[in-house]
C-alpha cells in the first residue's frame, strides 16, 4: 500500500515485494496488458516503490505501462532515484506540465459555475492553490461556503478581505506549509518577524527587527513573493495572501523563540516614540505575548500607556484588557 515514507524494506518484506511484483508481471503476460497509475510518486512508501522497481525492470519484456505523477522540487525527486535508475532511458518518457494560465482557469471555473467570476478571484485562488484544477475548485468551494464568493445578477462577486479569513481546504493548507518549509532560512526568518507583526506589515518595521536594511530585506521579500506567500497592498504595505500562511510561519517557531520575537518586536515598535494608539496598543500586546521575565518594567509601562490610550478613546473593554496583562 502507498503511505508515508519509511526505512527501506527489510528481508522480511522482500518476499512480499517479490511475490507481488511476480504476480503483476504474470498478470500482464498471461491475462491482459496492464496500466499502473500512481499519483504523487514523491510520497510512495518503500515497499510499494520496490514493487514498482521490479515491475519496471520487466516492463520492456511484458505489456506493462507505469504512469506516475510527481512534483518537481529537488527534495521530492530524490525519492524517485531508486525507481528511475531501474528504467532504461529508452523506456522512460518525461512530460513536464505547467500550471494553468489565467484564461484556462477562468474557462474551468465557468464550466463549473456556469458564469464568469471576477479575474481577481481567479488570480487569488491560483496563488493559494498552486494553480491546479483541483486546488482551484477546492478553494472555490470554501469561498462559496464562507460567503466570500456569491452570485449577483448573472455574475459573481468576490470579497478579498473575507476570503483571506476563511479556512482553506486541508490539501491547500498543507501545500502552503510546504511552500514555507522550502524557503531559505533567511527568508523564513523575515517571514517570522512579519507574521508576528500581523497579516499586514510594513517592510521598514520588519527590517529593524531583523537588523538589516530595507534594501537587503527586499531579497527575502522577492523570494516570498515568488513563492506566492505575500503580496503588496495598494497602500504600499506587504501582506500575507492568507491568514493560513501567517499561521504556518508562526508555527515554524518554537514557543520560546516566538515569545522572544514578540518582545523584540515590542521594543522595536516602542523605539518609534509615537503616540499613535494603534502602535501603543501593538506594543502592549507584543509585550504581553513575549517573555514575561525579559523586561517586566517595560511590559508594565506599555500596558499602562495602552490602558490610558484606550480609556481616552472610550474603549473601556480594551483598557481593562491592558490593565489585566
Amino acid at each position: 500500500a502507498l503511505g508515508d515514507p519509511e526505512p527501506p524494506p527489510t528481508s522480511d518484506a522482500n518476499a512480499l515485494v517479490e511475490a507481488t511484483a511476480a504476480f503483476i508481471v504474470a498478470l500482464a503476460r498471461t491475462v491482459a496488458p496492464l496500466v499502473i497509475v500512481v499519483d504523487d510518486l514523491q510520497w510512495i512508501d518503500p515497499i510499494s516503490r520496490e514493487v514498482l522497481v521490479r515491475v519496471a525492470v520487466e516492463a520492456n519484456r511484458v505489456p506493462v505501462l507505469i504512469v506516475g505523477t510527481v512534483r518537481t522540487t529537488v527534495e521530492e525527486t530524490l525519492v524517485l532515484r531508486r525507481l528511475l535508475h531501474a528504467v532504461p532511458d529508452e523506456g522512460l518518457d518525461r512530460i513536464a506540465l505547467s500550471t494553468f494560465e489565467e484564461s484556462s482557469l477562468q474557462e474551468l471555473v465557468r464550466s463549473y459555475v456556469g458564469q464568469t467570476v471576477p479575474p481577481s478571484m481567479i488570480r487569488w485562488a491560483a496563488g493559494v492553490s498552486e494553480g491546479t484544477p483541483l486546488g482551484i475548485l477546492e478553494v472555490m468551494g470554501a469561498l462559496i461556503d464562507g460567503g466570500a464568493l456569491w452570485p449577483h445578477w448573472g455574475t459573481w462577486k468576490f470579497d478579498l478581505d473575507k476570503a483571506q479569513a476563511i479556512p482553506l481546504p486541508g490539501g491547500v493548507t498543507g501545500w502552503l506549509e510546504n511552500r514555507v518549509a522550502g524557503l531559505p532560512a533567511a527568508t523564513v526568518r523575515v517571514l517570522q518577524v512579519a507574521a508576528s507583526l500581523g497579516s499586514r506589515f510594513r517592510s521598514d518595521r520588519v527590517a529593524r527587527v531583523v537588523e538589516v536594511s530595507v534594501d537587503d530585506l527586499g531579497f527575502a521579500m522577492v523570494d516570498a513573493g515568488r513563492a506566492g506567500l505575500i503580496e503588496l497592498d495598494r497602500d504600499g504595505r506587504a501582506g500575507f495572501v492568507h491568514e493560513t500562511v501567517r499561521e504556518a510561519v508562526l508555527r515554524s517557531l518554537p514557543a520560546m523563540q516566538r515569545r522572544s520575537l514578540h518582545t523584540s518586536v515590542a521594543q522595536s515598535l516602542e523605539e518609534e516614540g509615537t503616540d499613535d494608539p494603534e502602535v501603543v496598543f501593538a506594543v502592549a500586546r507584543h509585550y504581553a505575548a513575549g517573555d514575561p521575565t525579559a523586561v517586566p518594567k517595560k511590559r508594565l509601562g506599555a500596558a499602562m500607556r495602552a490602558a490610558r490610550a484606550a480609556l481616552r478613546a472610550l474603549d473601556h473593554e480594551s483598557s481593562l484588557e491592558f490593565l489585566e496583562q
